[in-house]
């Protein structure tokens, strides 16, 4: 690794190496889990690059295969499984740069890679669209981390993951070579970069679909039995004529940690966070009173009236996040319950060890129940115990206390030949190296 030719190479590139730079671009939210926090608390980048174009981005990548310096490309550091984090030091390549609203048309947004998700939704409402999903992190996750290392999020009840066809249309991507490519991939090649933590190409532009804007209404519903709080999700998935966009469950436990929310919900009820369109309000009342449940708050999504954390924050990892920041103790799993009788098997033999969360979500066609329990944590030797206890229920576990594409995907890998892509697109193996590990540079084959 030659760092001083490197930056010799970088022109007008800012970069910097103020301490600070470094210590904060290092660092991505791994700390939900003790055991990466114990592996990657160290790893830290010796340069930060921040490219402000297409253009300096294949300088960027020019000069790190010209010189061997790795890169690992960063978004807004949301990420849980320390993907923006340099695990063979090198340069961070901060992507925020590229921050441009290309085009709107025919339903369909291009955007650079370095936008922010809720950036990008405001300049949407602007033109009458917004976007069909976006992590509960949005304010901060880039359009291209959220690709990289993302799966779905709020509107995902609807349209299901980023694995769904059609959530993704385009992208565009530079491969690190001592002269880059600029590839264009569409549909389902789309896949190749989905899910691959930066690894296999630098994205600098993504085409996703956007549908015409929603004035949604935020409905906190409780319920005395976790039971009932469950099969309510899953008549609201059921229900085709109820536009909505969030549906997530947490039981009673976890409920008290949602500080804001809390003079909403009665002691000892579950609850279920949900955003439905204004025609779908009728209905929702309908099936929260048919499936024993109460509406505490009903607002319109934004509105000053009721608690200032979005609701939306009481899903996905938000809400895994809530119990951390005051329970240190704790983490987390990653799993898919296929049917309530698994989830509620679970629920009964592990008792107060697990906090659950459920996140209803459409996949193939139905629904599926993707889950974020919160355990508490007592070391790594329980915690495999628990991975194992869940898959032979039949709850498959992604896992979120390992940094590789390979070990962490599980359930959520996706068709397409990516270790095959990433020796077109990088063959030196320097896009975040040790992150796919099956990968051997080609010169080593």
């Amino acid at each position: 690794m030659n760092l001083a030719g490197f930056l010799d190479q970088l022109g007008d590139v800012p970069w910097s190496q103020a301490p600070a730079d470094l210590k904060r671009k290092s660092k991505d939210y791994f700390w939900f889990s003790p055991v990466l926090s114990a592996l990657l608390h160290d790893c830290e980048a010796d340069v930060i690059v921040s490219p402000r174009s297409v253009d300096e981005v294949m300088t960027v990548a020019a000069a790190s295969a010209r010189t061997g310096v790795p890169l690992t490309p960063r978004g807004g550091g949301t990420g849980n499984y320390g993907q923006a984090v340099p695990l063979r030091r090198g340069a961070v390549i901060d992507m925020t740069g590229l921050a441009r609203l290309i085009e709107v048309a025919d339903g369909v947004v291009t955007v650079e890679a370095g936008m922010t998700l809720h950036a990008l939704e405001q300049a949407l409402r602007a033109r009458g669209h917004e976007l069909r999903m976006f992590p509960s992190t949005w304010e901060t996750a880039t359009v291209g981390g959220f690709v990289s290392g993302g799966t779905g999020g709020v509107g995902s009840v609807t349209w299901g993951g980023l694995r769904e066809p059609g959530n993704l249309i385009g992208t565009s991507l530079v491969t690190v070579e001592d002269t880059p490519r600029l590839i264009d991939l569409t549909g389902s090649q789309c896949n190749l970069i989905n899910r691959t933590f930066g690894t296999t190409g630098l994205l600098v532009r993504l085409a996703l679909p956007v549908q015409p804007a929603v004035d949604w209404h935020d409905l906190l519903v409780t319920f005395e039995q976790f039971e009932d709080a469950i099969a309510f999700g899953h008549a609201m998935c059921k229900a085709q004529g109820v536009q909505k966009r969030l549906c997530s469950i947490s039981d009673d436990r976890q409920a008290r940690y949602f500080r804001p929310y809390v003079p909403y919900i009665p002691e000892g009820s579950a609850i279920a966070a949900l955003m439905v369109a204004p025609a779908g309000l009728v209905a929702a009342h309908e099936l929260a009173a048919a499936h024993n449940g109460r509406v505490t708050l009903e607002r319109a999504s934004g509105g000053e009236e009721g608690p200032s954390l979005p609701i939306y924050e009481l899903g996905f990892n938000h809400a895994t996040q809530h119990v951390l920041r005051r329970e240190r103790g704790h983490t987390y799993l990653q799993t898919i319950f296929p049917t309530p009788e698994i989830l509620h098997g679970l629920r009964t033999r592990l008792g107060d060890e697990v906090m659950w969360h459920v996140e209803f979500i459409g996949f193939d066609g139905g629904h599926v129940m993707n889950s974020l329990p919160v355990i508490r944590y007592t070391g790594e030797e329980r915690l495999a115990e628990l991975i194992a206890i869940f898959e032979n229920a039949g709850a498959p576990v992604a896992n979120p206390h390992v940094y590789t594409v390979e070990d962490g995907s599980r359930y959520k890998r996706l068709p397409g030949d990516q270790l095959g892509f990433k020796h077109d697109v990088d063959p030196q193996g320097l896009l975040n190296p040790g992150k796919m590990r099956t990968f051997m540079p080609s010169e080593t084959l």
